[in-house]
């Protein structure tokens, strides 16, 4: 029954695609669905280091090459507002630096709670 189409199909094909062609489509939607996520990232109730470290996570499925500069307006515009305020004004160019910066301004946030329980 060579000639029966069941019968020569390969199981690893839907309609026109293969298995490769599939998996690469699949892994170009998430790839994407994670840069849109870079985009519009936001800190929102994260601590830093929680906002810091999906940050980096999303940032590697950014397919644009862009400048250090660039990535820290990126990092510092997601920030909250509370925290922003105090960045914009450094014009820090690197990211380490405004990483540190940024848990600087949020422990200054704390201690008004914190000597409010002592």
């Amino acid at each position: 029954m060579s000639g029966d189409a069941t019968a020569d199909a390969d199981p690893r094909r839907v309609g026109d695609m293969d298995y490769q062609g599939i998996l690469t489509r699949f892994m170009d939607s998430a790839k994407h669905k994670r840069e849109v996520e870079f985009l519009t990232f936001h800190q929102r109730n994260l601590t830093m280091q929680a906002y810091t470290n999906s940050f980096e996570y999303l940032a590697r499925f950014f397919s644009l090459v862009v400048t250090e500069e660039w990535r820290c307006r990126k990092y510092e515009g997601g920030l909250k507002h509370e925290l922003r305020i105090f960045l914009v004004l450094l014009r820090i160019k690197e990211i380490p630096v405004s990483v540190e910066q940024a848990k600087a301004v949020e422990q200054l946030e704390m201690w008004p709670t914190r000597v409010a329980r002592l």
